[in-house]
């Protein structure tokens, strides 16, 4: 297995990352049983490369399926919720305003 490279990973589509997740996953296991077998794998920075290629390559499957929604979606639905917020924080105010004032009496 060759070191993979971030700019390399960027570049493939979502299918061909799922491809390479696959291939990561059964070379790690392959490593991590001769780790049970023997206590100590036959080379520990590849193991330790092969873990951390999965994990960018999890990392950019995730970044690329959240990329499905724009930023234009993203921002009315975030400025929806701000004023809703906005507007049930407003209206519970003066009732317990009031409450304050009967109980002061």
């Amino acid at each position: 297995m060759a070191v993979i490279r971030l700019k390399e990973l960027k570049e493939k589509t979502p299918e061909e990352l799922q491809a390479e997740l696959l291939k990561m996953q059964k070379e790690i296991s392959a490593e991590y049983a001769s780790i049970k077998t023997t206590g100590r794998p036959k080379n520990a920075g590849k193991y330790k490369e092969m873990k951390r290629v999965k994990s960018r390559i999890m990392t950019l499957l995730h970044q690329k399926k959240g990329s499905g929604m724009t930023n234009e979606k993203t921002k009315e639905k975030t400025k929806e919720k701000t004023i809703e917020k906005a507007k049930m924080i407003t209206k519970e105010k003066p009732k317990e305003k009031a409450k304050e004032k009967d109980k002061a009496i």
